[in-house]
């Protein structure tokens, strides 16, 4: 858009005060270029009356005369870039909507993830309180109550041997003390009596898919350090050497590997 102000020899030519007649030769051809129409056009009233009124097109491009606070101004339009201008505005109109659609199709897609995220986690917990409560109903069948009663006689007799023993010693020392002897013991006991060694090691048994499903994520460690955290630290007590002496000698390092994941994690709480 072009805009020609009052006093330019553009605005002269476009002055519908002045007759065709009185305008200079250079007017004259400024003017034969710009509006031939008005050039050709009679003088006098008719072309003031046209130029009162100008609006003239030439290859795509309209002019039209205006006044101002006393100015007379001349606009220059391209009626091409105005549809453009006007497509661009209708093409972003067109993504704003797009984009407020898609906005809203992602809330809704949010709001779909959460209540699926709440579903899950809800599913979750039910299957944990399902393993739990299986594992505390192995842990107080009448099999494992008998296994745990003959278990904790031996606990009692290693103590007093150990604390009539070694009574000058720390808590700690005889704490090491009662290792050695429970190894021993399991030790004869495996080879003498190989069905009353596997009553005991049943605790082992337990205590190994116990702690398969925590290293594996079905329950939490700390969960299983908190239902069970004294019975590991006295299995561990128990049990720990024995494991131990026989991964050397079977040459077997995931011997009760998880039972021992178990031991290590109590032991570090």
């Amino acid at each position: 858009m072009t805009l020609l102000f009052a006093n330019s020899p553009q605005h002269r030519i476009l002055d519908p005060t002045l007759d065709i007649c009185k305008r200079s030769r250079e007017e004259k051809r400024l003017l034969a270029a710009l509006f031939p129409s008005v050039v050709d056009s009679e003088p006098g009233g008719d072309y003031k009356k046209g130029r009162q009124n100008l609006a003239l097109t030439d290859f795509g491009t309209t002019y039209r005369m205006i006044s101002v606070l006393g100015y007379n101004i001349a606009l220059e339009i391209d009626l091409v870039n105005v549809i453009l201008a006007v497509i661009a505005l209708l093409a972003l109109a067109y993504a704003k909507y797009q984009i407020s659609i898609a906005r809203k199709d992602s809330l809704t897609q949010i709001n779909i993830l959460e209540t699926q995220a709440t579903s899950v986690r809800a599913q979750m917990l039910e299957a944990r309180a399902r393993i739990l409560l299986d594992l505390d109903m192995r842990w107080e069948s009448q099999s494992m109550l008998a296994t745990r009663t003959a278990l904790l006689k031996t606990v009692q007799e290693v103590k007093n041997e150990i604390d009539i023993a070694w009574a000058h010693v720390s808590e700690r020392e005889k704490r090491e003390k009662r290792g050695e002897a429970y190894a021993e013991r399991l030790k004869k006991l495996h080879d003498t009596n190989l069905e009353a060694y596997g009553k005991f090691m049943e605790i082992c048994g337990f205590f190994e898919t116990v702690g398969y499903m925590a290293k594996h994520d079905y329950i939490p460690t700390k969960d299983i350090i908190e239902l069970y955290g004294g019975a590991l630290h006295l299995a561990g007590e128990i049990f720990g050497i024995h494991v131990r002496k026989r991964r050397e000698d079977e040459r077997d390092e995931r011997l009760f590997e998880y039972f021992m994941y178990l031991v290590d994690a109590v032991g570090r709480s």
